[in-house]
């Protein structure tokens, strides 16, 4: 797939085909503090849309820990739960400890989630971290030490 632009003025371009393939920035683990001021975490694809959000965590360091858990769980098919709401399709990320890690927006279609599955499966393994939270002075950092 080529990207083909649609010219709606002179000043604006819409993209209406985008090569996912070729994005040059990488997945990552966004960290941030919610209006509660509970840590959180949500992942993000190459292009940048949000596909795994995390709970509310009290400790930053139980985020961090949350975030290594998706990095490790979402190489493992059976930890995706699949569900279908009167909404649409979801799914959540299991941890070996039955809990929840992360859950997805909802999708229109069964299919369109497989794909959010097949993100978060391909993403989550290599991202990085990006500490937004003011927590700490460190941005940008890498989930592997």
């Amino acid at each position: 797939m080529d990207y083909f632009p649609i010219w709606k003025s002179s000043l604006q371009c819409v993209p209406s085909q985008i090569n996912l393939k070729d994005q040059s920035m990488p997945a990552k683990f966004e960290l941030f503090k919610d209006k509660k001021g509970q840590t959180r975490f949500r992942l993000k694809a190459p292009n940048g849309e949000i596909i795994l959000a995390s709970q509310g965590y009290t400790v930053r360091k139980s985020a961090l820990k949350g975030i290594a858990s998706v990095q490790k769980n979402a190489q493992t098919d059976v930890r995706f739960e699949r569900k279908k709401t009167k909404a649409g399709y979801r799914f959540n990320l299991i941890a070996t400890n039955g809990r929840v890690v992360g859950t997805s927006e909802t999708y229109k279609s069964e299919r369109a989630r497989n794909n959010g599955i097949a993100s978060v499966a391909r993403n989550a393994p290599k991202a990085r971290i990006d500490d937004v939270s003011g927590a700490s002075t460190r941005r940008n950092t890498s989930s592997k030490k």
